[in-house]
């Protein structure tokens, strides 16, 4: 059988360094956008430029995340975090706060012009 690869604290801190590093890339912050199971856009959160805090303990956190107080209408899913050049970085599922998801909102289930804030928002391998 397969032997499982582990990584020290070192090294899952360089590999989520530089993974929000990616997001900094761009001339501006990046941003967190919120989509539905069709991977329509519900909301597009700004990031604050760096995005994230430095890595520790296997964990990155995000700095301040600006609301979106222009949300579409539908059930949130997903998430994809974004470059302000519009390059992807990673992406993950949404759910309820106690679902499990990546991201976790109080209420999935979204409705036009409400205003949407993600009040934390921490990356761990």
């Amino acid at each position: 059988g397969a032997v499982a690869i582990t990584l020290t604290t070192r090294a899952k801190n360089a590999a989520l360094d530089g993974i929000v590093d990616e997001i900094d890339s761009g001339s501006s912050a990046g941003n967190l956008q919120i989509l539905d199971a069709g991977g329509n856009e519900l909301a597009t959160l700004p990031l604050t430029n760096p995005a994230f805090g430095a890595a520790n303990n296997g964990s990155v956190t995000a700095n301040t995340i600006t609301t979106d107080t222009t949300v579409n209408a539908g059930t949130a899913t997903q998430f994809k975090v974004f470059t302000s050049g519009g390059s992807e970085v990673f992406s993950g599922t949404v759910t309820v706060t106690s679902g499990g998801g990546d991201l976790t909102l109080t209420n999935v289930n979204l409705f036009a012009g409400d205003t949407l804030a993600v009040s934390s928002f921490t990356l761990t391998i």
